[in-house]
Formats: C-alpha cells, sequence, structure tokens
C-alpha cells in the first residue's frame, strides 16, 4: 500500500513552507525507495533524487527558521505594545505676549497700560499675540477671574490663521459691565488646547 495515498496535499501545505519541504522530502523518499527497489540503481538518478532530498531539507530548515523568527517577532511586539506609551502633545505655540489696552485696531492693541480705568476707558482689552503659532483652526478661551479668584466672565471662540504671528484680542464694554468690574484687580486667562497663559491687571475708578 502506497503511504502518499493517506495524504492530502492541501493540508500539509496549509504548514506553509514547512509542509511544502515535507512533500518535496517524501516524494524523494518515494522515488528513492522506487529506485534502490531495482536489480541495478542508475547512479545518476540517485545522485538527483539525493540532491532533490538535500533541497527539500533546506527548505523545511528555511521554513523553521522564518517560524522562529515570526514568533520572537510577535512576542516581542506583544511587550511593546504592554509598556506604557508617553503621547507627546505638542504646543500649539512656542511663546505669547499679553497687552491691555484702552482699544485695539484688527486684533492689534493701539498702547500697553498697566490699569484700565473705569472713568476714562470704554473698553477692558486685552490683545494676545502668538509666537510660532501652528497653522489652522484654534478654540481661544478667555476666563476673567477676580482678586478671590472667581469666575466673572469668560468667553471662547474659533479662529483660524494662516502665519505663525497672530495677534487676537477680546474687549468686553466696561459699561454694559458695570455690575461685574469694579475698582480691582483682575485675572485674564487665555486658554488654547491644554495651554494657558495668565495675566493681572488693575481696574481703577
Amino acid at each position: 500500500m502506497n503511504i502518499i495515498s493517506n495524504i492530502d496535499p492541501k493540508n500539509i501545505l496549509g504548514y506553509g513552507v514547512i509542509g511544502l519541504g515535507f512533500l518535496l522530502a517524501f516524494m524523494a523518499y518515494n522515488l528513492l525507495r522506487k529506485e534502490q527497489s531495482k536489480e541495478q540503481p542508475s547512479r545518476n538518478i540517485l545522485r538527483s533524487i539525493y540532491f532533490f532530498m538535500g533541497f527539500s531539507l533546506l527548505v523545511i530548515s528555511i521554513g523553521v527558521l522564518s517560524e522562529f523568527i515570526k514568533s520572537n517577532t510577535m512576542r516581542h511586539s506583544k511587550i511593546s505594545n504592554k509598556a506604557p506609551q508617553t503621547n507627546k502633545i505638542e504646543r500649539p505655540f512656542s511663546k505669547v505676549d499679553v497687552f491691555f489696552a484702552s482699544k485695539v485696531k484688527n486684533n492689534v492693541p493701539i498702547d500697553d497700560k498697566s490699569s484700565i480705568s473705569l472713568a476714562n476707558d470704554k473698553n477692558l482689552c486685552v490683545a494676545w499675540r502668538f509666537h510660532d503659532l501652528i497653522i489652522g483652526t484654534h478654540l481661544l478661551k478667555v476666563e476673567i477671574l477676580d482678586s478671590s479668584k472667581n469666575l466673572v466672565l469668560k468667553d471662547s471662540n474659533k479662529f483660524t490663521n494662516n502665519s505663525n504671528r497672530v495677534y487676537r484680542s477680546y474687549c468686553p464694554s466696561l459699561q454694559e459691565h458695570d455690575k461685574i468690574f469694579k475698582p480691582g484687580i483682575y485675572e485674564v486667562k487665555m486658554t488654547i488646547g491644554d495651554n494657558s497663559k495668565s495675566k493681572k491687571v488693575q481696574i481703577t475708578k
């Protein structure tokens, strides 16, 4: 009974290169067995069969080596995936300058004041000059806090910039918010993403 009749080549080839090498080696074995069963085996044929069998063993060795490398690669990949990863958050800007002014034009302050007067100034204008601001759309959040760190006013707006140096401003009216703004020290906090910048200003009578 021929043993190869009980072997399904499709199942063996399912093992990849190792299965292919096994089939080649099995075929070489059958050829060798048939040739040696003859009364006068041909040396040339035997030499070819031995060469074919050696090639089959080489294919099996390559298959075993590739499976070993694949197994190690998957193991190292699982270990690296379990290791904690630190997500580097890119800052949207490298630096920001803060100005308080009585008026702004195209988001640019016309002056830089250390205090704002309720009697002489109409607005509490704060302007920011961003350096190396990432080009794109940003959400600017503004919070104004009193000396007790209580939130008295807040605002937010989206803007899109096309240059690295950008001015943005926020100018709440002192008259419209006369019940909010009283003489004292106020802190204006600006936030873009996870980055904030605060500066204090004095409001006088």
